[in-house]
């Protein structure tokens, strides 16, 4: 009788243990979001957030989530949601060394990427070959594309910003800074105004890469929200 109390609370035991961890594997109803400062597409400070922010409000709503949003330095943000501090990180470009820690769920609107580039240095006809020899601004921790990320021969200049990365190329401490259009023109409209009649923008012919909604693996309900976030089976994008 001894021997079968034992397997019968063992069995208990297990029960209970399978359905703790069922429980746990349900993703909350209201989400915590980690995000940067981005604008015109995310950020405290514009209407709803920004574009982006209103894109993810709407789709998470209508999968039956309410979301908090809290804006980090990316870096920071990174880091916070791979380790399971944040239930969703947006928005992200994809790479190979990211699938390690995200699921990368859905795919969101963005804009054309390409140099901003000083007018006065004639490099508007310019082939990416010609630009190689040249010192680029990047933000640090950023994806940018390929044909920069996969070819160790570019003049890697790293800013925390792309705000920063423009102040650098209108001082003549870069000579081109890599980033999205819409987020170049809306730190010149709106920050750095001198800059207007000093740099343009010449878009390379770039695949223009998507931003996603991110999961992160450590979460115990990753699987489960990214479906639920999905509507689908979740599965990595294509490296662009």
């Amino acid at each position: 009788m001894k021997i079968i109390r034992q397997i019968l609370a063992l069995g208990f035991l297990g029960l209970f243990f399978q359905h703790t961890k069922l429980e746990a594997a349900e993703p909350p109803l209201e989400l915590n979001v980690a995000t940067l400062e981005w604008p015109p597409y995310v950020g405290a400070n514009l209407p709803e957030g920004g574009l982006l922010a209103q894109q993810l409000h709407e789709m998470l709503s209508s999968r039956g989530f309410k979301s908090k949003i809290n804006y980090l330095p990316w870096s920071r943000a990174l880091k916070a949601s791979s380790e399971g501090e944040y239930d969703v990180l947006f928005p992200a470009y994809f790479s190979v060394e990211r699938q390690e820690d995200f699921l990368f769920v859905k795919g969101l609107s963005s804009g054309p990427v390409g140099f901003y580039v000083r007018k006065k240095d004639g490099l508007s006809e310019a082939k990416i070959d010609d630009l190689r020899g040249l010192k680029l601004a990047v933000v640090r921790g950023y994806v940018n594309v390929p044909e920069i990320d996969d070819d160790p021969t570019w003049d890697i200049d790293e800013a925390r910003t792309d705000r920063l990365s423009l102040v650098k190329l209108g001082k003549g401490r870069v000579d081109l800074a890599f980033m999205d259009k819409q987020v170049g023109e809306h730190i010149i409209a709106t920050q750095e105004p001198w800059l207007t009649d000093l740099v343009e923008f010449i878009e390379m012919g770039f695949k223009t890469p998507d931003l996603y909604v991110c999961v992160p693996k450590s979460l115990p309900y990753a699987e489960a929200l990214g479906i639920a976030i999905s509507e689908e089976t979740v599965s990595a994008p294509a490296h662009p």
